[in-house]
């Protein structure tokens, strides 16, 4: 004899509200462990995450060219009927304060001669110039062969300008003085020189105030120009 067993309606409801209640809470509990875990498993389709980071660093490049690195400056001698006891040389090409030194011709010197610096770097500069020499009177004169009263008249200056309009923003040279009949200064032609296309490039000038009593021959000197960036 078999016997049958019968589960009403109300017992099968019951039976799948225990069931799901018990998934309900089973998963809370799965997604309480993962989120436990930090961020690397937010996602529950499986997916992992991360960061990563791209970093840049450019660095200026120093470069600066004089493409005429010569100045000469005209073969003469101190003019007699000057008053002034010491001759004024300035490449300017005006002329205009050469009157006292006469040149191999009897002319009054006129030239125009000038060292042209071009940043062609990629970076602003700071441009300082210095010499060879330690003072004035001892590139002009030698070793005593000026006297004393014309000797302190000898001196070389610098002026430095734009040779295209905006390249050096600050700190240009006007007439100072890069040697004094008795030192030497390391003079700054230009605070703030720019390197675009077209506004990159300054125009140096020198002056020398020779003795009128300079013994003759060649007078050399050789100027450093130097670069820093800004």
């Amino acid at each position: 004899m078999v016997n049958k067993i019968y589960i009403s309606n109300k017992t099968i409801v019951a039976l799948v509200a225990i069931a799901l209640v018990i998934m309900a809470v089973g998963t809370m509990v799965s997604i309480s462990r993962l989120s436990s875990m930090g961020n690397q498993y937010t996602l529950l389709t499986g997916a992992v995450t991360d960061t990563g980071s791209t970093s840049l660093t450019v660095q200026g490049g120093v470069s600066v060219s004089v493409p005429d690195s010569a100045i000469v400056f005209p073969t003469g001698y101190y003019n007699a009927s000057s008053t002034t006891n010491f001759s004024v040389l300035y490449a300017t090409g005006t002329g205009g304060a050469t009157a006292d030194w006469i040149n191999t011709s009897g002319q009054l010197a006129v030239f125009n001669d000038f060292h042209t610096i071009v940043n062609n770097g990629t970076t602003i500069i700071n441009i300082t110039a210095d010499t060879n020499q330690t003072d004035a009177r001892s590139f002009l004169c030698g070793t005593g062969n000026c006297l004393i009263t014309s000797g302190v008249n000898a001196s070389v200056l610098v002026v430095s300008t734009d040779s295209e309009v905006g390249s050096c923003a600050s700190g240009t040279a006007m007439g100072a003085v890069l040697l004094s009949p008795t030192a030497e200064t390391v003079t700054t032609l230009c605070n703030y020189l720019n390197y675009d296309d077209g506004s990159d490039s300054l125009t140096v000038y020198y002056g020398l105030h020779v003795p009128k009593d300079v013994d003759q021959g060649v007078k050399s000197m050789t100027i450093t120009y130097t670069a820093e960036a800004r």
